[in-house]
This record gives C-alpha cells, structure tokens and sequence, in this order.
C-alpha cells in the first residue's frame, strides 16, 4: 500500500465523516491517547498492538494532510539523514509503499530494541512533534538556533517510530491498517464523530 493511498483513505474519512480535519492540537492529543492505548496493550500483553498502531498511523495521516504534506517526500528526506548517520549509501524509489519502508526501517536499524525501549523512541519521537506543533500553533516560540520549518521530519520520525516498533513485534502493518479502515469507515467510528459544519 503507498503512502499516498494511506494520506488518500484517510481524506475520505474525513471527507465522509467531517467537512475538515482536526485542528493540530487535537490531532496531537489524539496521538498521545493512541500511544497510551499502545502502551497499555504492550503492559497487558493483548494482541491488538496492531490496531493501535495502524490508528496512531491514521492520527500522523491526518498531521500530514492537514498540512497538506507529501508524507513520500517527508519520508525520503529523513532517511537520506538516517541512512547517512548509519553509513548506508541506499537509493529509495518512490512512492514508498508500507512494505517498503518497512525494509527502509530494518535497513536503518542496527536490530530492534524491546517493544518498551520501542515505545520509549516513539514517545521521544512524538515529544519532538508536540514541540514543532506547539511552536506553529502555541506561545511558544522556536529558539533562534532552532531548525525552522521542520514539522514533516517530525512527522516522518512518528512514521518510522511507528514501523520501527511493529517490525519488532511482527506486525503486518498493511493488514492492520485494512482492518482499521473497515472500523473507522464502515462500523464503529462511522457515526463516532460529530461532523465539523454540525
């Protein structure tokens, strides 16, 4: 599955459930609820890490989207810096599909860290979002020595985070992702969410 179809199922969520995405600040209390329910999954040893995962990837589609990112170019910038920091010399081809960059996360990683030491690089990962949103959208202010313009690696740093911990669990991340699309389009979520225009 491309990136560009993950960005593109998750327009027509919005489209059919909203007239608009979250504002920034709810998406990113939206992720933080995502991770705690990862977290608790990983503690209770229940198997649907998964689900928690493909919705932590919907929650950094709709970052992406509305911001109108190309989360393929986002991806190729941060592991051009990754591969480079690990002494790989790797052309990428795009679009990236799930399957791909999950080989672009094994090929960047030095093996797989336990699923806590995964979680904690994903919350260091969303930590380092929370930052650039609150300086688009908060009071506080980027120091003057501080990378402008850097939401999309941010984004793209979730993104592998996110890959990085279902690689080690095993997690077939394109299935997952089916599975929550079914739930949030189709069931569940259908009537979940009050529509933005109500």
């Amino acid at each position: 599955m491309p990136l560009d179809y993950l960005q593109q199922d998750t327009d027509a969520w919005v489209r059919l459930h909203r007239t608009g995405y979250f504002p920034p600040l709810e998406i990113l209390a939206r992720l933080t609820e995502e991770t705690g329910e990862l977290a608790n999954e990983l503690r209770e040893n229940k198997d649907c890490a998964g689900q928690e995962l493909s919705d932590i990837l919907f929650t950094m589609a709709c970052m992406a989207n509305a911001h109108e990112m190309d989360l393929d170019e986002e991806w190729w910038r941060l592991m051009r810096e990754k591969y480079a920091a690990n002494g790989y010399n790797r052309k990428i081809a795009f679009p990236r599909t799930l399957e791909d960059i999950r080989q672009d996360v094994h090929g960047a990683s030095r093996g797989y860290a336990e699923p806590y030491e995964a979680l904690a690089m994903m919350a260091e990962a969303q930590g380092e979002l929370g930052r650039e949103v609150n300086h688009l959208y908060g009071h506080k202010r980027k120091k003057d020595d501080e990378q402008r313009n850097s939401l999309g690696r941010a984004v793209a740093n979730v993104l592998f985070s996110t890959v990085y911990l279902a690689n080690a669990m095993g997690i077939d991340l394109h299935k997952e992702w089916e599975r929550m699309k079914e739930e949030k389009l189709y069931r569940r979520d259908r009537d979940r969410y009050a529509r933005a225009d109500d």
